[in-house]
């Protein structure tokens, strides 16, 4: 018995050809951060803004400076009413920020019991058309009751400074 060796010469040849064409666009811009391509564009860019600038702050101070001048004041008169009045700045706003995270937290908790009301089939859940106005209802609740809380806010802070200018601690002008 014999075992004969069988020589098989195979060759494989690929051939690949990637012709890759590259041309510049002449209106791409190398640098993303350059607004203009070339130094006209930049000096007329440079005189527009430069111009508008100017126009701006000449409205600005003749047509607004009376209205500027009195927010100043208005401004100062506040901050000499918060420096006289640390009550003002540091009680206030931390009891109505108390006040109108417990009305979202009361708010939340009731949401919760509405949403999980109702009876289940298969899975599903179905809500009564009475909780879906109830749900309304307390949405609006809320809303209404954060913008009375807001807005007595707003009167006690405007009492409080109306009172500190009556004493004659901010004009120098005493009721007595």
């Amino acid at each position: 018995m014999s075992l004969g060796l069988v020589r098989v010469r195979v060759r494989v040849r690929v051939t690949v050809r990637v012709t890759v064409t590259v041309r510049a666009n002449p209106n791409l811009n190398p640098n993303p951060n350059q607004v203009a391509v070339n130094t006209d564009m930049s000096i007329g860019l440079a005189i527009l803004v430069g111009f508008l600038s100017v126009a701006v702050t000449v409205a600005l101070w003749c047509g607004l400076l009376q209205r500027l001048m009195q927010a100043g004041g208005i401004l100062q008169e506040a901050a000499d009413a918060a420096r006289s009045l640390p009550a003002l700045v540091l009680l206030l706003p931390p009891l109505l920020m108390l006040g109108l995270g417990l009305l979202f937290c009361y708010y939340i908790y009731v949401a919760l019991l509405l949403a999980s009301a109702g009876h289940s089939t298969r899975g599903l859940m179905h809500f009564d058309r009475h909780l879906q106005l109830y749900f309304l209802y307390h949405s609006l609740g809320l809303l209404w009751t954060a913008e009375a809380l807001l807005h007595l806010g707003f009167c006690s802070t405007s009492g409080i400074v109306v009172r500190w200018q009556g004493l004659g601690l901010g004009l120098g002008l005493g009721l007595g």
